[in-house]
C-alpha cells in the first residue's frame, strides 16, 4: 500500500510540474516555447521577470511590428533585452510588416542568438548586427537587395550564410572578423566584393562567388587562412591590394578578364605553388602590384613571378613555385 501511495504522489507531482511548465511556456531546458510581444518595451518587461538561461536554451520570442527602429538605442528597453545580461533570446520577426532593417538596429546585442527576418525586407543597414557575438543563425530572405557596411562585423558565432539572388551590394567589412564563419554562398547578382568584406574570417573554408562579380576589393579575404579553394569568376577585371593575402590556397587561376592585380594580393599565401593565367590574358607585368605573389620558403611577397611573366595567347600558362621559393614557367 505504501508503495502504491508513493507512486501516486510521484505521478501527481509530475502532473503539477508539467502543468506549470506549460503554463509558463517553458521547454524544460530553461528556454521558452514562445512569447508574443507587441513592442520592445513589452518584451523588455516580460523578459525582466524570466530566469537566467543559456545560449542553448534561448527564449523564443515572436515580435510583430510595423516599424523596427534602433533596438539597441531604444532607451533602457533595448539594452535590457539583448545586451550585457544573462537572458538569451531567439527572435522571430517573420510576422512583421517593416521592409528595412535600419543602421545599427541590433548593434552590440550580444544575447541575440537567432533572428528570422520578414520576407518583405529589401535592405539591411550599416552596423545592423555588428557585435552580435551570440548570433549563430540568420536567414537572409530572398527579397533583400542590399546589405550595408559593417553589417555583421564581429558576429563571432555565425557559422554560415547564403546571400540571395537579388542582392547586388554587400558593403565594406560586412563580415569582418566573423571568426566562426565556415561557408559563404553568394548568389548571382553581386557585382563587387567590397573591401575587407571577409577580413579575418579565419575559419572560412568555402566561398562561392557568382559569375556577376567584376571586382574583388582591397583585403576582401585577408587572413582567411582556412580558405583552401577559390574560383575567380570570368568577368573579374580587378583584384585589389591584399585581396587574398594569407589565405590557404595551393593554386589559383587568373581569368583572361583580369587587367590588374594589386600589391600583396596573394602575398603570404604560404601554400600557393601554382598560378595559371588563362589564354588570351589581358594583364601585363606592368599591371602586377608590388609583391603580388609569394616567394621564398616562407611565402612572403616578392616580384619573381612578375619578372618572368610572359604570357602566350594561344593557351593557358602555368607558373609553379619550387621548394626554395623561386618561380618557373611550365
Amino acid at each position: 500500500m505504501k508503495n502504491i501511495f508513493k507512486v501516486l504522489v510521484i505521478i501527481a507531482l509530475l502532473t503539477i510540474i508539467g502543468f506549470l511548465m506549460t503554463a509558463c511556456g517553458e521547454d524544460g531546458g530553461g528556454g521558452v516555447k514562445e512569447y508574443k510581444a507587441e513592442n520592445i518595451e513589452a518584451l523588455a518587461a516580460w523578459l525582466a521577470k524570466q530566469p537566467a538561461n543559456t545560449v542553448k536554451t534561448a527564449y523564443k520570442v515572436k515580435l510583430n511590428v510595423s516599424f523596427l527602429g534602433d533596438v539597441y538605442q531604444n532607451g533602457s528597453a533595448g539594452r535590457t533585452i539583448f545586451t550585457n545580461s544573462n537572458k538569451y533570446v531567439s527572435l522571430d520577426l517573420s510576422g512583421s510588416s517593416f521592409n528595412s532593417i535600419g543602421d545599427s538596429a541590433f548593434l552590440l546585442c550580444e544575447n541575440l542568438t537567432k533572428v528570422t527576418i520578414p520576407a518583405g525586407v529589401t535592405s539591411i543597414g550599416d552596423f545592423a548586427f555588428r557585435g552580435c557575438t551570440s548570433l549563430a543563425s540568420l536567414t537572409i530572405p530572398a527579397s533583400v537587395t542590399s546589405i550595408g557596411n559593417y553589417t555583421f562585423y564581429d558576429c563571432t558565432s555565425l557559422t554560415s550564410v547564403t546571400i540571395p539572388d537579388k542582392v547586388t551590394t554587400i558593403g565594406n567589412s560586412c563580415f569582418y572578423d566573423c571568426t566562426s564563419l565556415t561557408s559563404v554562398d553568394i548568389k548571382g547578382s553581386v557585382i563587387s566584393i567590397e573591401s575587407e568584406v571577409f577580413y579575418g574570417c579565419r575559419s572560412l573554408t568555402s566561398v562561392t562567388l557568382p559569375d556577376s562579380v567584376k571586382s574583388i576589393g582591397q583585403s576582401s579575404f585577408y587572413g582567411c587562412k582556412s580558405l583552401i579553394g577559390v574560383t575567380i569568376p570570368d568577368k573579374v577585371t580587378t583584384i585589389g591590394d591584399l585581396a587574398f593575402n594569407g589565405i590557404g590556397i595551393t593554386s589559383v587561376t587568373i581569368p583572361k578578364s583580369v587587367t590588374s592585380i594589386g600589391v600583396y594580393a596573394f602575398s603570404n599565401c604560404k601554400s600557393l605553388t601554382s598560378v595559371t593565367f588563362a589564354k588570351d590574358s589581358n594583364i601585363t607585368a606592368a599591371n602586377f602590384g608590388k609583391n603580388a605573389f609569394p616567394e621564398g620558403i616562407y611565402g612572403s611577397g616578392g616580384d619573381l613571378l612578375k619578372n618572368i611573366y610572359n604570357p602566350a595567347t594561344s593557351k593557358d600558362e602555368t607558373y609553379t613555385r619550387a621548394a626554395n621559393g623561386t618561380w618557373a614557367k611550365q
